[in-house]
């Protein structure tokens, strides 16, 4: 458990080495095309499309997000 002394705007996240889950998703936007969030939880089976691409930033991979609307988002994997 966390105590108050520790850093702050630090997290966890998978390697995607080790992850089938963040291979699935950028299996997915290995084409460089933007994908819905709808789209990439469907086609890579997960349920938390910004958590996957948050830590797959963390893997050091560039991923753009546009807002298509109300609550709807699409991402790029860029080159």
């Amino acid at each position: 458990m966390p105590t108050l002394t520790e850093e702050k705007g630090t997290i966890h996240f998978a390697k995607v080495d080790n992850s089938a889950r963040l291979q699935r998703v950028l299996e997915v936007l290995l084409d460089h095309k933007p994908h819905t969030t709808r789209e990439i939880r469907v086609r890579a089976d997960v349920c938390n499309v910004s958590t996957d691409v948050c830590e797959l930033r963390l893997n050091g991979y560039t991923i753009i997000c546009h807002q298509l609307g109300r609550g709807r988002f699409e991402y790029t994997l860029m080159r």
